[in-house]
């Protein structure tokens, strides 16, 4: 049985009640937050592990769904260096 691209589009929005660009964004959203928390890696790196062809995409739409920059929320979510109490 052959589908077209738009009933299969149009089929995932009525049983998910969102697009399948939507869904990817978000997968690609989460990848990015993970890395941008856990990892040290240059935001454009970050864009292309997390699917993104352009940082400058990926910081707009980050910004977008997140309501922060990415820089900003690296420097939020980065686990602070823990120092040794002098005794």
């Amino acid at each position: 049985m052959e589908v077209s691209r738009s009933t299969l589009q149009n089929r995932f929005r009525q049983i998910l009640g969102r697009t399948i660009h939507d869904l990817i964004m978000e997968f690609r959203i989460q990848r990015a937050k993970a890395l941008l928390a856990e990892t040290s890696l240059s935001l454009e790196e970050v864009a292309e592990r997390a699917g993104f062809k352009y940082v400058q995409y990926m910081s707009e739409v980050f910004r977008q769904r997140m309501g922060i920059r990415p820089g900003k929320f690296r420097a939020q979510h980065r686990p602070q260096p823990k120092i040794p109490l002098i005794e």
